[in-house]
């Protein structure tokens, strides 16, 4: 398989799911404790930073931005799919 096909493949599979589980899974066992504002948001976001602890400091406070603004953009839209497909172009540049 070609390194390109391979690239594209594994990072559409972490962009996907990691907006399954933080936009979606994450959201939905927090909501009856915080509510759907902007707890959940934050608390999604601070979650999905600190999963990218081994890529350094910066890299969690950059997550975390960034999941705070894929977090809104769920909740404008109701729809995981663009999220995520924003999630997975912005790897692209990142790792490209």
């Amino acid at each position: 398989m070609a390194k390109s096909v391979r690239s594209f493949f594994w990072l559409s599979l972490g962009a996907i799911s990691e907006e399954v589980i933080f936009r979606r899974y994450i959201r939905l066992a927090f909501r009856p404790y915080l509510g759907d504002g902007i707890f959940v948001v934050l608390t999604t976001s601070v979650l999905f930073g600190a999963s990218h602890w081994w890529a350094g400091l910066g890299n969690v406070l950059s997550a975390a931005t960034v999941g705070l603004f894929f977090m809104l953009m769920l909740r404008r839209s109701g729809v995981l799919w663009p999220v995520a497909l924003a999630h997975y172009l912005l790897d692209l540049i990142n790792f490209a």
